[in-house]
């Protein structure tokens, strides 16, 4: 009987994880999102200096989950766990180091290719770019 009860408790941890995630997963699309369209030089660009380390960062956060959840049910740690942890973070901090400088770039050849930055409403929120002025707001 403790068995299944250990059992249920194991899937439940699971269940929360997954609701956990759900919201994780959206605003990784938004940030894939604004990734993208500062890449292909769309009309509008919304860009800030910690999208990149953000986006190549959730490798990491993706196998956070993963983890744990195998852990929650399997009760074992994952083969090759404590490696691929260290590449992950490895690549997450690359990523940290360079995400200013790819901001820099993206201001610059936004702004030599004719884009207008709007104004900011907060000072942590993302730069802003469109090609036709009129559409700032």
């Amino acid at each position: 009987m403790e068995g299944v009860v250990q059992m249920k408790a194991n899937h439940l941890r699971a269940i929360a994880l997954v609701i956990i995630f759900v919201p994780v997963l959206f605003l990784f699309c938004y940030i894939y999102e604004c990734v993208y369209s500062a890449f292909r030089m769309e009309s509008k660009i919304t860009f800030s200096a910690m999208m990149i380390p953000i986006a190549i960062s959730t490798l990491l956060i993706y196998y956070i989950f993963y983890s744990t959840m195998y852990y929650c049910i399997i009760k074992k740690n994952p083969k090759y766990n404590d490696l691929i942890y260290l590449w992950l973070l490895r690549i997450a901090f690359t990523s940290m180091l360079f995400g200013p400088f790819t901001s820099m770039y993206i201001t610059y050849k936004a702004m030599h290719n004719g884009y207008i930055e709007c104004e900011k409403i907060s000072w942590m929120s993302p730069n802003n770019f469109v090609k036709p002025p009129e559409t700032c707001n």
